[in-house]
């Protein structure tokens, strides 16, 4: 990614991070509209200030908040004006389920709307209990008793699962009511709200509203009948709190808490309440989000994000994954692991591959000590260890590599030489619990021009590289989210410049010399497979370049039998002219979520040993270089040559 674009990306995730929020915002405040044929028809995610609440959606526990547009309480469809039928129509319903017995239906039987309508008697008798009441505390009991049903009758219960379960999977929106929408519609919104982590004193406030929504209709049927008969039908009509603290007492008589009774009574799953908590409530912020930082902030934001997305309110992993997170109060590491760091890494390290051929070319290319049109063939052997260490907010990274190359120098006269060889190197790139396997396929080439020849004085070097990258990943999420894999290719590309000069002062060589090194990489964008969480890789694409300053000093050879032995050190300086670490960003259903490398260092000291011994044709090389940087614990390197001049 280039540095333009890095900064328009970094801009447009900041305000993408601010525009993942607004749906729930955007539904703070509650606007459902009063329907005069169906007055006790609302949204359950709040009450508006007209009816008693406080006009904006309920506060849940666990800094959520509730979603409008999801469940509707409603009385019977019966009869609708002109003007609510067209409003209710007009809700994205994608499931009606009527809560009443077969001879309510019939008396008043339900508009049309031409959406899954099911029927769930919650009574399971043919019609209303027949119930007389001669004071009002009589109808106080036999509503106790009818809300005490809810829980204790079995039949009762198993209706209520169905309807829960009828909820929770429901593609949209949905409705549910009986005759007046108060007491079984009320139960199931009370249990609904509890689902959602609603406070105890809310639900009840939303169950009372009963009262201020039916007032109108209900002082209209009072009209009728004398006063006399006024409290007790007014009992009948309405709602008290106490009828509804009946079903909540018994609630924790026959099973000790409301979690128990969905899970025990009601014989639902976690999954399952975890589906309709998710589909009712949006949580503002996540476990631990707010004291994130870096590539773990902006995994839990994209995490938080994917409330918005199909994942969420589904029987999905993720929406397990996160319910489960939010109630237990830890992300569990998977926002470390969610935004895929590894890519980054293996991309930054890629970027770094050029000093690691460079250190074992060193000898190999220069032509030195080669006759006019001599030239020597070649095998390299090379690994190399880097370790960095982890920074706010994002994880360590360990990168090794191994590989060969092959490839021969040729010296035309004095003062020129040239190279060219081909090269396998193996890497893995570990960060985050995940890893990247690469192969890189090169193919390398230079040469050498000296002013006056090659063995001392001036001189300037040149070298060019071209590899193909195969590229693997795997990515264990954790905690039920699988495992995302993916696989792409890639080319890379590097070209090195140098100026030095040979000095020799007797019993050694001093080589100071200046450099400048540019290193390209581009890895192709893929898909993930594997996980729900699976991303979309962008590809990337960068650019370092990085200024050299080397200091060589070479001991004359040493005879010891028919072999002569000759060491070698360099001490280096790099200075990376740009930032040195990458971002990899991906995305899935539209949300996109950054990562920076954990390599960030611009400045790097190198220390290398060598020992070269040559045998007439044959020559044996080892060496050894040590880096040292910000934030990287060590880079080792280690090579060893063979070579054979013809």
């Amino acid at each position: 990614m280039c540095r333009a674009t890095k900064r328009r990306f970094i801009i447009g995730s900041i305000l993408f991070a601010c525009l993942s929020n607004s749906p729930a915002w955007a539904e703070n405040e509650i606007s459902t509209p009063y329907l005069t044929s169906a007055s006790n028809f609302r949204d359950i995610a709040g009450i508006s200030k007209n009816y008693g609440g406080t006009g904006f959606v309920n506060d849940t526990s666990h800094e959520g908040i509730m979603r409008t547009g999801v469940f509707y309480r409603s009385p019977k469809l019966f009869n609708l004006s002109s003007v609510d039928f067209n409003t209710i129509s007009g809700l994205g319903l994608s499931l009606i389920i009527d809560l009443r017995t077969p001879k309510e239906i019939q008396d008043a039987p339900d508009m049309s709307f031409g959406i899954n309508e099911v029927y769930h008697n919650i009574f399971g008798t043919q019609d209303t209990p027949h119930l007389s009441y001669i004071t009002p505390e009589d109808v106080r009991v036999s509503f106790h008793n009818a809300y005490r049903e809810y829980i204790t009758e079995e039949g009762q219960r198993k209706v209520l699962k169905n309807i829960f379960l009828d909820l929770a999977k429901t593609p949209k929106a949905a409705l549910y009511h009986c005759t007046g929408g108060k007491d079984r519609t009320g139960w199931v919104s009370a249990v609904l709200q509890s689902i959602a982590g609603v406070s105890d004193a809310t639900i009840m406030n939303d169950y009372l509203a009963t009262n201020l929504y039916m007032e109108t209709a209900v002082n209209k049927f009072l009209k009728d009948y004398p006063e006399s008969m006024w409290p007790i039908l007014k009992l009948r009509l309405g709602v008290e709190a106490s009828y509804l603290q009946a079903a909540l007492e018994q609630v924790v008589t026959s099973y000790g808490s409301m979690q128990a009774y969905l899970l025990q009574g009601l014989d639902l799953t976690p999954a399952d309440i975890y589906v309709l908590r998710a589909k009712m409530v949006y949580y503002q912020s996540l476990p631990g989000q707010a004291q994130f930082s870096g590539n773990a902030a902006r995994g839990a934001t994209f995490l938080n994000s994917l409330q918005n997305s199909p994942l969420s309110g589904q029987y999905s992993n993720y929406n397990y994954y996160l319910q489960a997170a939010i109630d237990a109060g830890t992300l569990s590491g998977v926002e470390t692991r969610v935004g895929g760091q590894v890519h980054a890494d293996a991309a930054a390290y890629l970027l770094r591959q050029p000093q690691l051929i460079d250190n074992a070319l060193t000898t190999l290319a220069s032509g030195q000590n080669l006759k006019f049109g001599e030239g020597k063939a070649w095998l390299s052997g090379l690994t190399e260890n880097q370790e960095v260490s982890s920074r706010s907010g994002i994880a360590s990274s360990d990168s090794r590599s191994s590989g060969l190359i092959v490839g021969g120098t040729h010296r035309f006269n004095e003062n020129a030489s040239a190279y060219a060889g081909a090269s396998y190197i193996s890497n893995k790139v570990e960060s985050a619990s995940a890893d990247a396997d690469i192969d890189n396929y090169l193919v390398v080439f230079g040469g050498r021009y000296a002013l006056s020849k090659l063995e001392t004085g001036p001189y300037m070097g040149v070298r060019f590289s071209a590899g193909a990258l195969d590229y693997k990943s795997t990515r264990p999420l954790d905690y039920g989210l699988g495992t995302a894999t993916g696989k792409t290719d890639g080319k890379t590309y590097s070209g090195r410049i140098d100026l030095g000069n040979i000095f020799e002062r007797g019993t050694f060589t001093i080589t100071p010399q200046l450099g400048l090194l540019v290193a390209h990489i581009d890895l192709d964008r893929f898909d993930e497979q594997g996980s729900e969480l699976a991303l979309k890789v962008n590809g990337i694409s960068e650019t370092i370049p990085s200024l050299l300053a080397e200091l060589r000093v070479d001991l004359n050879g040493r005879q010891l039998g028919n072999w002569v032995f000759q060491p070698s050190a360099v001490i280096g300086y790099e200075r990376a002219l740009d930032t040195s670490n990458v971002t990899s960003t991906g995305s899935l259903y539209g949300i996109s979520v950054s990562q920076e490398s954990a390599y960030d260092s611009r400045d790097l000291a190198k220390l290398g040993l060598g020992i070269s011994a040559r045998n007439g044709n044959f020559s044996l090389q080892v060496g050894a270089n040590l880096m040292a940087g910000e934030n990287i614990n060590s880079i080792l390197g280690a090579n060893i040559n063979f070579l054979y001049t013809f």
